[in-house]
């Protein structure tokens, strides 16, 4: 079987020699030039400048299928998820389809989808933009705050709050491009559900809680979740609603997910988005430490037509054998000097990393997953959870040294 993997992510998160094992031999990597170095065993890797918006690849894709007919085509992240699924289509490949790709990565396809056939929960108001007349006839319908973000977006980049007219202004007055859509802005707590579809049956699914939000790096606050209990009030809740999405989305055969809910003051459920892909930040780190399952892998393994073991992923999938949560520490802007402890002395903590290397210039959080530390921390209840998470990022906050520019 020949293989071509899409990526760009970096031996270290994506071993895909681990993860394909003999079946290496026989796959081909895209990647940036940055990361080919890092992996091992495929029996070509090319690289590619601009790996994100380069249409070159689709083309030396098709050249490729030419000489050495592809049979499956393993993408991982959320800038290869379409390119990947049209390629599939267009050469009638199995797996993930163009027109499923873009139902999991277009915001506005998505909630036209839910927003149609769902009964567990509501889709805010939303609308593409196509011109600034859009946001300000959406305003005037709906009133503030509002949101505007790219349709194909992620790690919440280009994701603005527009609270009122001198924060509309001031988003005008660069210009209005195209691909973007305008939503109500839900008040309410952020939920993130997260799992596996093995042929067709949903092996995994489970919710956790964000501390904050996905925006928290923008405010001198930081990005982090926990799972929730499986006795909390919205477990169950939450498990349903994500199980009804991917009945009504055109949903993979086999995937990762990763869906995120609002849950307002008056106990209403709200649609945020969803990705047939895991999710960033810690979490299928986390999902591993509390499961035994690792979700890249699976997800690799799935999209490579290699045997997996459902039934045993099952049990496992039951309840998570211990309530853990995660955090990413974002960057000051300035050059990172390194920190005056290398581990909190904290019985809790799980796992503690300084990603940064000391002498790297930041330029400040520019995304969700941005960090100078990553960390995950294990609790008893609830309440507990963000206590610990907080107390692990102000920690971290206050270790870590900064020469401002």
């Amino acid at each position: 079987m020949n293989i071509l993997v899409l990526s760009r992510q970096q031996a270290a998160l994506a071993p895909f020699h681990d993860w394909l094992g003999p079946a290496i031999s026989h796959a081909r990597l895209f990647t940036t030039p940055d990361q080919a170095s890092g992996h091992s065993g495929f029996a070509e890797i090319r690289t590619f400048e601009a790996y994100e918006t380069t249409a070159l690849i689709d083309l030396e894709v098709v050249r490729l299928h030419r000489t050495w007919p592809i049979d499956r085509i393993i993408a991982t992240s959320e800038v290869d998820i379409l390119r990947a699924g049209r390629l599939r289509t267009r050469l009638g490949l199995a797996g993930q389809s163009g027109p499923s790709a873009l139902a999991f990565r277009n915001k506005i396809v998505m909630k036209q989808y839910v927003a149609a056939a769902a009964t567990l929960l509501r889709v805010p108001r939303f609308q593409a933009i196509d011109e600034a007349q859009t946001i300000l006839d959406f305003i005037e319908t709906h009133g503030y705050p509002v949101i505007i973000k790219p349709d194909d977006g992620s790690g919440s980049r280009g994701t603005h709050i527009i609270r009122d007219e001198t924060a509309l202004a001031a988003f005008l007055k660069a210009g209005v491009t195209r691909g973007l859509e305008i939503e109500q802005f839900i008040t309410g707590d952020q939920y993130h559900i997260d799992g596996l579809v093995i042929d067709d049956e949903v092996i995994l699914c489970w919710p956790s809680k964000y501390v904050g939000d996905c925006l928290s790096y923008t405010k001198e606050s930081f990005t982090g979740s926990h799972l929730l209990a499986p006795d909390h009030p919205l477990t169950m809740r939450l498990i349903a609603a994500a199980r009804e999405v991917l009945r009504i989305l055109p949903t993979p055969q086999s995937t990762s997910f990763h869906l995120e809910v609002f849950h307002t003051p008056d106990d209403q459920l709200f649609f945020c988005e969803i990705a047939s892909r895991t999710g960033g930040g810690l979490v299928n780190a986390t999902i591993e430490e509390a499961f035994g399952l690792n979700l890249n892998r699976l997800f690799v393994q799935a999209q490579a037509d290699m045997p997996i073991a459902a039934a045993e992923l099952r049990a496992r999938a039951r309840a998570p054998q211990a309530l853990l949560g995660w955090g990413l520490v974002p960057p000051q802007a300035g050059v990172f000097l390194g920190a005056r402890h290398q581990h909190p002395d904290m019985p809790w903590v799980r796992h503690f990393a300084w990603t940064l290397r000391p002498g790297t210039k930041s330029h400040g959080a520019q995304l969700s997953v941005d960090q100078v530390a990553n960390f995950m921390v294990e609790f008893g209840d609830q309440a507990g959870a963000e206590e610990r998470l907080v107390a692990t990022w102000q920690w971290a906050t206050n270790q870590a040294q900064w020469e401002v520019s």
